[in-house]
């Protein structure tokens, strides 16, 4: 959501108190330079925050999130992430995503891209095979999201995943009878 930009009343940068005009009762008002007061916006209603706490809770419900840093340190996750991958936040937190990946996947010129992608802005989804504790193969259809401050810049990656590893394990057997079928036919 894109918030404008609201004047406030122009302070002297020396004494941090508000500017005046010589002879004036009207104080000088610009545009506020500091990118917190600069898309603040307007306090959110009563109504407004408890949509969007609802809406977040709703998403902790069915989802596995987790945080990164830039780097792809890990910051935080919810239960449902911590669950699917048998982990606890304290055996993770500090780490570095590259945990959660196959090691010969990890060290790849496309993995570290991955993250130089995320850096700048740009998200990634799709469909990602990871690893849990004691190399336990879970398979998650999910996104990865910067997220920006107030001045537009990424600042951190929050990825939201469901767990798919029963549907992908289905249909990876039912592939292998396809094609056992298919050389018997052929046989």
């Amino acid at each position: 959501m894109k918030s404008t930009q609201s004047p406030v009343a122009a302070t002297s940068e020396v004494s941090g108190k508000p500017a005046r005009a010589p002879r004036s009762r009207v104080r000088a008002v610009a545009t506020a330079k500091r990118p917190s007061a600069a898309k603040k916006g307007p306090a959110l209603s009563g109504e407004q925050r408890a949509d969007m706490e609802g809406q977040i809770a709703a998403i902790n419900r069915v989802q596995a999130v987790i945080e990164f840093s830039l780097d792809g340190t890990i910051l935080k996750a919810n239960d449902n992430f911590l669950k699917t991958l048998g982990y606890t936040l304290d055996e993770i937190r500090g780490h570095h995503h590259r945990m959660f990946v196959d090691p010969e996947h990890r060290d790849s010129a496309e993995y570290r891209m991955f993250w130089e992608r995320l850096g700048r802005g740009e998200f990634d989804a799709g469909q990602y095979k990871r690893y849990g504790k004691n190399g336990k193969e879970v398979w998650i259809q999910a996104s990865y999201n910067p997220i920006f401050d107030v001045s537009g810049r990424p600042f951190k990656v929050v990825k939201y995943a469901t767990d798919v590893t029963e549907q992908v394990m289905a249909r990876m057997a039912l592939q292998q009878a396809v094609e056992q079928a298919q050389s018997v036919v052929d046989a």
